[in-house]
């Protein structure tokens, strides 16, 4: 009976310790999780700037191309549309 009872009772402590093992395993997952998730919500804000930095700087480049067509074709010399532009 005494042996049963040594037996019973160390099965309870393995019990208890895989109980107490899987509850640290699962807090760890979710702090896990956690972490990737604010990783993410990191990641997609970054990427978003960084989109319109790439949108920004193709109109900018789009612009300067425009304008530098337009100075070729111009027929007015440079220093009088400068000089225009200070003076508007």
């Amino acid at each position: 009976m005494d042996r049963l009872e040594r037996i019973l009772s160390g099965r309870e402590a393995e019990i208890q310790r895989l109980k107490t093992e899987l509850a640290l395993k699962t807090l760890y997952i979710e702090e896990l999780q956690t972490t990737l998730e604010s990783q993410a919500r990191e990641l997609e804000a970054f990427d978003a700037r960084l989109q319109r930095m790439e949108q920004a700087a193709r109109r900018a480049q789009s612009q300067q191309a425009d304008t530098s067509r337009e100075l070729r074709r111009s027929p007015v010399p440079l220093f009088i549309r400068i000089r225009k532009a200070i003076s508007d």
